[in-house]
């Protein structure tokens, strides 16, 4: 039988070179294709566009000139996170590049990033320190790893710039950082500012802002609230020599006054806690005719000393924490001997000193006996913020969980 098509097989056997030579020309052809289509788009061919920037970052990490021109495009669009993030990445790869570092450092000296990459812990373009702290888990007794990032010196305003704060419109010249790193962004998020005078002492303001930081972490850790949370910006903390000697909060503004005066570092802690309680905790209050209607604030000083110091002392911290707990522990047992083990609502009718002790009292009975977290729940179930409420959530709380919180 003869081929279908003789005179292709013909030529085909009669020119075996030709043949070659079109197969050469096809397979050619093709691999032009593929490299067309496979090949890396270069930020030459691209236009220097952020898509395609985004994608040679992608395709090649160690790729620095990509990740430089990435970086200048984010700045030049006010994406201060993301340039800085990629400026870290270069220094990660090359401590050496002065010129990511430089840029780095101009843009965190107009604005600091709400958040920072991983990298910061390691080359963050400004004087760092991280801490690591561990803090025991409540109900399993496990142990939670918790690291900490804080500025070391303050970024003053430049020239005669000044920082007015939102309530008192006093003066301010510069602000350190505090960082938390959270597993679940693999970031750094910022968490805390401390806005401050040049004559304040830098190493009280380096204590102050670790003990926000640590009391934030306590807070969330221990009674599950983040007052960050709702509007997610940071804490402000304001440490001015102006006013008499004490501590203030207003919103998310934490205030210490007249810093000029000395305190022993208990007291610091005392009234760090104290302010920060009346942001942290659910607010509680209604004792009219007490100077503080308000008894969150007590709760911090008593309970968020007690959960750091229920750690040993902090790492970044030089105040001592146990010498604080001493006073808070004392107070503690006095308030909860007073309120004695059953519930009287009417010792909280009056609304005074005592009424405020006796709430404070049965508080702290129920966060010894039943836990911080079940306090915390028992507080939140607490839209109105009354102390009668407290006592009915607190009840039908224990009820559902069989507990016992009375004789």
């Amino acid at each position: 039988m003869e081929p279908a098509n003789p005179l292709l097989t013909t030529v085909e056997l009669a020119n075996p070179l030709r043949t070659a030579v079109q197969l050469a020309r096809f397979l050619l052809l093709a691999a032009a294709v593929i490299v067309l289509f496979c090949a890396p788009v270069r930020a030459s061919d691209s236009g220097n566009s952020p898509e395609n920037l985004e994608l040679l970052v992608s395709q090649d990490p160690t790729d620095r000139v990509a990740r430089r021109d990435l970086a200048d495009s984010y700045a030049s669009r006010g994406l201060v996170e993301e340039a800085v993030a990629e400026y870290l990445a270069i220094l990660k790869q090359c401590p050496g590049d002065e010129q990511a570092r430089t840029r780095a450092q101009d843009l965190v000296s107009k604005r600091m990033p709400v958040w920072l990459p991983a990298e910061a812990d390691d080359v963050a373009p400004f004087s760092h320190t991280v801490l690591d702290l561990w803090l025991t888990d409540p109900l399993t007794h496990q142990q939670t790893p918790y690291r900490l990032l804080r500025t070391d010196r303050a970024f003053f305003a430049a020239g005669n710039g000044v920082l007015p704060d939102p309530v008192h419109h006093w003066r301010f010249f510069g602000v350190d950082y505090g960082y938390l790193w959270s597993p679940a962004q693999s970031r750094w998020v910022m968490k805390v500012r401390a806005y401050q005078h040049p004559a304040v002492d830098a190493a009280l303001a380096g204590d102050a802002l670790t003990a926000v930081l640590t009391f934030h972490l306590v807070a969330s850790h221990y009674g599950r609230f983040d007052p960050t949370r709702p509007h997610g910006e940071p804490i402000d903390l304001w440490l001015t020599t102006e006013g008499k000697p004490g501590g203030e909060s207003v919103g998310r503004n934490l205030y210490l006054t007249a810093v000029g005066t000395a305190r022993v570092p208990a007291e610091w802690l005392r009234e760090i806690a104290h302010e920060y309680g009346h942001i942290a905790f659910p607010g509680m209050g209604g004792f009219t005719k007490t100077e503080d209607p308000w008894v969150d604030g007590d709760l911090g000083e008593l309970l968020l000393i007690k959960w750091a110091a229920a750690n040993g002392q902090l790492p970044g911290l030089t105040w001592p924490l146990q010498d604080a707990e001493a006073i808070a522990a004392a107070r503690r047992r006095s308030l909860i001997a007073k309120a004695g083990g059953k519930v009287n609502l009417a010792r909280l009718k009056p609304l005074d000193g005592a009424a405020r002790d006796y709430f404070l009292g049965l508080a702290l009975r129920v966060e010894a006996s039943a836990g911080p977290r079940f306090l915390a729940e028992a507080l939140s179930r607490c839209p109105h913020g009354q102390p009668a409420d407290f006592v009915t959530a607190a009840n039908a709380l224990a009820k559902e969980r069989g507990l016992t919180l009375w004789r």
